[in-house]
């Protein structure tokens, strides 16, 4: 039983579009293909470097099986005439699967005696199907974005540069736009300058070794357990911990023969708070950040190079200068912004537009200070002293939006907000509720845990929720700009957890809506807005959540035991675990 191996060789591919969920999407859309043309096999494994998408399927038949159908006709009434020979009715059905009328059989049925006919398709092979699906596979293959190049006939990550297709040990021809498959694969880039490799066998343990004689790891496990072995032995030689598993899966979809190289920034670097050498480090440059036994961050980092070691000098002196460069501004925004308390940039929100047309964030700060307090009050769980605490951190959360420090690294809103109202001597409260009103910011992270810091979350998400909702810009199929989706699941998370049972959503997007029509209607432009009753957009808000809390249970293995959306939805949070 022969494999198939095809490749798709391409320009430089961004690591997401090769991630594992990406390729068993792939793996799946092929499945589908074969089993249509009822071609069986063993298994498919799909795998990826920046340069490459490769499929392997094993276990295939020469052909495909004779199949027999069994196609009901005309009734036998209608088929035969008075001196019992065949009317045109079942002329035509026999004609049509090109059998003579002698060949047609009846059978009782339900509806009575009818005409059969049983029609063998004879199977095809193997290298015939193949060879039909590899320009349709490809082009169902999707992405979050495509490109077209040349002509507008295919559209894919990256342009194409190369196919290879081989069915056992022959090559299959196919021509898809202009590309033409072959039976060459390629190495690495710059190590063996794109050297031709010829694939005379589609058996993987084959193909596998031939490119990693050209530096090329082409399954995305190998190249993991190589970079995990060399920084295991990194740790173990100095005493450092480096854990960062989401940035290692990353990172081995951006090489094709990883290296680990261990480099250095100047100390006086490690007075900036975690967060920014961390982000500079990892969400900028994709470098892992270095800690001691305690877990206290060093002026260490590393490196995964696509080359080898013996050019590792050059390449360390060009990170470290890039790293350097990007942590000598970060430092340069923490001693500037530090001149300006939190505070005084409250005015300056008023310049900052809130969905383009929803007034500004100053407007949306004074909405996220009334429905938090709001909230806090609904709980029956908190005091005074939190009450206040959650509206002075409602008044500063979105202050750091105007940092320099945020304006050049984004990803720490929030974060920013934190370190600055503790250097500025903010209750711990009010710093900790500014940095977890945007939690949870993606399926698994961390839930906020202080009081202010639940309500004001929660404020944010139910206000983006109306505000969306009254400018029609919920999700539509799998488009999901504003993240409401993701919103939603962390309302759905955080009332769970934290076991808010006395508050009411209803209430909460009422009290949401109310304040997003106040807003519209203070607008100088407010005719540009079309509004309905708040009912109906109440009504919208309620079945999303609704939608999003049968999803959240059943993909959470939950059995609902007590369930109320009309009215109070979600009082009353029972569960039982154990579907």
């Amino acid at each position: 039983m022969p494999d198939f191996l095809l490749e798709i060789g391409t320009e430089e591919l961004l690591a997401g579009y090769i991630s594992r969920q990406q390729l068993d999407t792939f793996s799946d859309t092929f499945s589908q293909l074969l089993t249509k043309e009822t071609l069986e096999y063993q298994s498919i494994k799909a795998t990826a470097t920046p340069r490459r998408i490769v499929f392997c399927v094993a276990g295939l038949p020469a052909q495909t099986p004779a199949v027999t159908r069994e196609i009901t006709g005309p009734r036998v009434s209608a088929a035969y005439d008075q001196n019992n020979k065949p009317t045109p009715a079942l002329l035509g059905f026999a004609k049509r699967y090109q059998l003579a009328p002698s060949k047609i059989q009846s059978k009782e049925t339900p509806k009575g005696k009818v005409c059969v006919a049983r029609v063998t398709t004879k199977g095809e092979k193997t290298e015939l199907i193949l060879s039909r699906l590899i320009e349709p596979f490809i082009k169902k293959m999707a992405f979050p974005k495509s490109m077209w190049w040349s002509t507008k006939n295919l559209s894919f990550a990256r342009p194409i540069r190369y196919l290879m297709a081989v069915l056992g040990q022959k090559h299959l021809k196919v021509k898809l736009d202009r590309v033409t498959t072959g039976n060459k694969t390629r190495g690495h880039p710059w190590l063996t300058n794109h050297k031709n490799i010829p694939v005379t066998s589609a058996k993987w343990s084959e193909y596998k070794t031939k490119l990693k004689k050209a530096y090329v790891l082409v399954d995305e496990e190998e190249r993991k357990r190589q970079i995990t072995d060399e920084i295991n032995k990194l740790q173990k030689k100095y005493g450092w911990q480096i854990n960062e598993p989401i940035l290692l899966n990353e990172v081995a979809n951006l090489v094709e023969y990883p290296t680990v190289m261990i480099c250095d920034f100047d100390k006086k670097y490690l007075v900036l708070p975690e967060p920014v050498l961390a982000s500079a480090m990892k969400n900028h440059q994709r470098y892992f950040p270095v800690r001691d036994r305690r877990g206290i961050l060093l002026s260490k980092f590393i490196v995964v190079t696509n080359n080898t070691p013996n050019r590792n000098k050059l390449i360390r002196e060009g990170n470290e200068r890039v790293l350097r460069a990007r942590l000598a501004d970060a430092l340069f925004f923490w001693e500037q912004d530090k001149k300006h308390p939190l505070v005084t940039k409250q005015e300056k929100l008023k310049d900052i537009a809130f969905l383009g047309t929803l007034g500004s964030f100053a407007e949306k700060t004074d909405r996220l200070k009334n429905l938090s307090r709001f909230i806090a009050e609904e709980s029956k769980i908190t005091d005074d002293g939190i009450t206040k605490d959650t509206v002075r951190a409602a008044e500063l959360c979105k202050t750091d939006l105007l940092t320099e420090m945020v304006g050049e690294f984004p990803d720490l809103q929030g974060v920013m907000g934190y370190e600055y109202s503790r250097q500025q001597r903010e209750p711990k409260n009010v710093a900790e509720a500014i940095k977890e009103h945007y939690l949870p910011r993606f399926a698994g992270d961390v839930l906020p845990k202080s009081l202010p810091g639940i309500f004001l979350s929660l404020a944010e998400k139910f206000d983006n929720l109306a505000a969306c909702f009254v400018l029609n810009l919920e999700p539509t199929g799998s488009q999901d700009p504003y993240a409401l989706r993701r919103q939603t699941l962390g309302i759905i998370r955080i009332i769970q957890t934290k076991v808010l049972i006395n508050l009411s959503l209803n209430k909460i997007t009422d009290f949401a809506l109310a304040q997003i029509f106040d807003t519209i209607n203070n607008l100088a432009d407010r005719k540009k807005i079309t509004l309905k009753k708040p009912e109906e957009y109440r009504q919208r808000i309620i079945s999303f959540l609704q939608d999003r809390l049968s999803r959240f249970y059943l993909e959470n293995s939950y059995l609902i035991s007590f369930f109320v959306i009309k009215t109070n939805f979600p009082r009353g949070f029972l569960f039982e675990r154990g579907i």
